[in-house]
């Protein structure tokens, strides 16, 4: 199924596996449990996050790929428009649909961002408007996708000369403009790094030899695939893979920094449990044995592994607090001297 997916797109396996479970889970959640996996894109610009977002909707139903900076939060989930003693509800493009991919996500204001916090968790909104509560059921599932300011033309040219995606500078989440509260509800994030020379000359290659070659597009197979594992198929863990996940959780969460926009919260366990089933589920599977929950940390601990290498952790609310009080202070200090 990975091999089959994305064709455009040379590589990134890991992500397309994270792609296929976020999409065999994209249906309405159970009541009072979230099942949906959202997914994060980050990147400097060229690497293939928008050609990945516009091919997504063709291996599901009811998917939809949007530009964010030709939109505003309210035009993509819900208008209340008042005319006389009629008040009309328009639905936005998105709440219509299961499956959002949405480009330039960081360029949305925050507080059009922070609209989708209630959307992601519980798959509803409520908008106040005109002196009437509106409540809009919306459980899709966001693939968003982060672009990070341009960097200065020196660090470009030391990112293009390095052989080794160690050598590349990292992308500082704390200039990417991501509402810490949605980010925090943002299950797979993933980082794609810079292209080495290596895999440069192996894209080059390949694209020369598919030059004269029909691609194979299996949009109707995994389409159907995906559709009836999600209504057919609903697995339950096994107790071994509940051993493993127990674990695993405990591992992962040592990881996670006590402060930061990605501090230890139960999301990340949820996320382990959710994506387990979803292995499952397209595998056609009832049960979601120990082969399933070790795949997914496997999984997980690969995409962990990419984003921390190439990232470096938004600073949280206390520690931008602490930094802005010590240059505080050092003004002052230079300006009694």
């Amino acid at each position: 199924l990975v091999k089959m997916m994305i064709p455009s797109v040379y590589g990134l396996e890991n992500i397309k596996e994270g792609i296929i479970y976020s999409l065999v889970n994209a249906k309405p959640d159970k009541k009072d449990k979230k099942e949906r996996l959202h997914i994060a894109f980050v990147s400097n610009p060229g690497r293939g996050k928008t050609d990945i977002l516009l091919d997504i909707p063709n291996y599901t139903t009811r998917a939809i790929f949007e530009t964010v900076i030709t939109s505003t939060a309210l035009s993509l989930l819900v208008m209340v428009e008042n005319t006389g003693e009629t008040r009309i509800v328009r639905i936005g493009t998105v709440a219509r649909f299961m499956v959002a991919c949405l480009d330039e996500f960081n360029k949305m204001p925050f507080s059009g961002q922070d609209m989708f916090r209630g959307i992601a968790q519980n798959g509803y909104m409520t908008s106040n408007k005109f002196g009437k509560n509106t409540h809009v059921t919306a459980p899709v599932t966001l693939i968003i996708a982060l672009n990070p300011p341009l960097r200065p033309e020196s660090a470009a040219e030391q990112q293009h000369d390095s052989d080794s995606n160690s050598n590349s500078p990292k992308i500082n989440m704390s200039d990417i403009d991501i509402s810490p509260a949605l980010w925090d509800r943002i299950d797979f994030k993933f980082f794609i790094p810079d292209m080495t020379h290596k895999e440069s000359d192996e894209l080059v290659e390949k694209m020369v030899e598919m030059e004269d070659r029909v691609v194979p597009k299996y949009y109707s197979f995994v389409k159907k695939l995906l559709t009836y594992a999600k209504q057919n198929c609903n697995p339950i863990l096994s107790l071994e893979a509940r051993s493993v996940l127990i674990k695993a959780g405990q591992e992962f969460l040592k990881r996670v920094p006590l402060h930061g926009s990605s501090k230890k919260t139960p999301r990340l366990i949820d996320t382990l449990m959710i994506a387990t089933k979803a292995r499952a589920r397209v595998l056609l599977k009832k049960v979601a044995d120990e082969s399933d929950a070790v795949a997914i940390v496997k999984f997980m601990s690969e995409m962990m592994k990419n984003y921390e290498s190439g990232t470096i952790e938004a600073k949280g609310v206390t520690e931008i607090a602490v930094d802005e009080c010590f240059r505080f202070l050092g003004e002052r200090v230079l300006n009694n001297n």
